[in-house]
């Protein structure tokens, strides 16, 4: 299996959005920093929402977990800017309290989890077509002293990465901290117009691998199914394009987009009916959802939820995947793949280690660095 390399992962000059990034990590305070699919580096965005502050623009960065309503988002507020956070900052103590939850320390068992594919294959068999996303957790602990300025450095690294997807480092009380790089729409939209888009994201390969099996080619199709009878049943109209390959790191997926204009339906009403997209739970969805209430141990907390970027003129929300839950030094990254009746344990743990081949490595190989040197002249 190809792996990042190493040597891609430096040491980088820090911005104020850095510094205020790493402040906040520090302080355990509510903030997001993210990257539109396409933008630079330089175009980081910090937000930080701070009680008593009022907002100093219409911007928003929300987050829903795995599997609620639109109405239990939590929401953080654009109250600051990344210069003022820092002059801030230095008149306020460092948060001593601890988010609600904080990563699973134990990986997922390679044995219980080919154990569970073969369990979920089983009942898929009998009930095709139909498609169950089964999830696993890889955990670990950072050496360095340092988390904070490890996460933010990891954060730099891992989003140069991937240019092309909604890139994201956030914290809440609620939820810890968060990193992630997501390329699957959940629903882009125009407040204006009504103008929106939606994508059916599934189906993994190698770049090497010449054309798509049919168990990969029956996976995507059942998302293109549910997206398009979910939009069918709001009275949307809508067009879709021919399927194309999205890539990711060195591994593929199969991609259908779909165009539409929601008319009188609100932008969080079609997200509450397509999420989550049986690219992340399944199809038909409450068996699927079932299975996965039945199978998984653990919780998917934010993993399969979304993020959403949000002003009065626009809505952008994204599947929270490639991603891990970290806090301080604990860590835990979050994988899965999609079961079908034609599923290989065996080959379905090789795909949940590539989705994850590239984050793993960014954070192991920024950990390893800060060991070896100092890096007092980074902060």
């Amino acid at each position: 299996m190809k792996t990042a390399n190493k040597t891609t992962y430096t040491l980088f000059r820090l911005t104020e959005t850095h510094k205020a990034i790493y402040e906040a990590l520090r302080r355990n305070e509510t903030f997001a920093a993210f990257l539109l699919p396409g933008e630079p580096l330089s175009r980081l965005r910090f937000i930080a929402d701070i009680e008593g502050f009022h907002p100093k623009s219409d911007l928003t960065f929300s987050i829903n977990t795995w599997n609620t309503e639109s109405s239990d988002r939590i929401i953080i507020r654009d109250t600051i800017s990344a210069k003022d956070y820092l002059k801030l900052v230095n008149t306020k103590p460092v948060s001593e309290a601890d988010p609600d939850i904080k990563p699973y320390t134990q990986s997922t068992n390679e044995l219980l989890y080919k154990g569970q594919v073969l369990s979920v294959v089983t009942d898929l068999k009998e009930k095709f077509p139909s498609k169950t996303v089964l999830s696993r957790i890889v955990c670990g602990k950072l050496e360095s002293k340092d988390t904070a300025n490890t996460w933010l450095h990891v954060a730099y690294n891992y989003f140069k990465e991937f240019r092309n997807t909604l890139r994201f480092i956030y914290y809440t009380p609620q939820t810890g901290g968060w990193i992630g790089a997501s390329p699957e729409i959940l629903l882009c939209a125009d407040k204006t117009t009504g103008n929106a888009e939606t994508v059916a994201l599934a189906g993994t390969k190698d770049s090497i691998t010449r054309g798509w099996d049919e168990k990969n080619i029956n996976e995507h199709e059942l998302v293109v199914s549910f997206i398009a009878q979910m939009l069918t049943s709001m009275n949307i109209k809508f067009e879709a394009e021919e399927v194309s390959d999205v890539q990711f790191g060195h591994i593929k997926h199969k991609c259908k987009h779909f165009a539409m204009n929601l008319g009188e339906q609100a932008p969080y009403d079609v997200i509450d009916r397509i999420s989550p997209t049986p690219a992340l739970s399944g199809y038909p969805r409450p068996e699927a959802l079932e299975h996965i209430g039945r199978f998984e141990i653990h919780d998917r907390r934010c993993y399969g939820g979304y993020v959403a970027i949000e002003d009065n003129r626009s809505l952008k929300a994204y599947v929270n995947l490639r991603c891990a839950n970290f806090y301080k030094e604990t860590y835990c990254i979050y994988t899965g793949s999609g079961l079908t009746e034609d599923s290989k344990a065996d080959k379905e743990w090789r795909e949940t280690d590539e989705k994850i081949a590239v984050l793993s490595a960014c954070i192991k190989s920024y950990d390893y660095m800060l060991n070896q040197q100092s890096c007092n002249n980074q902060l």
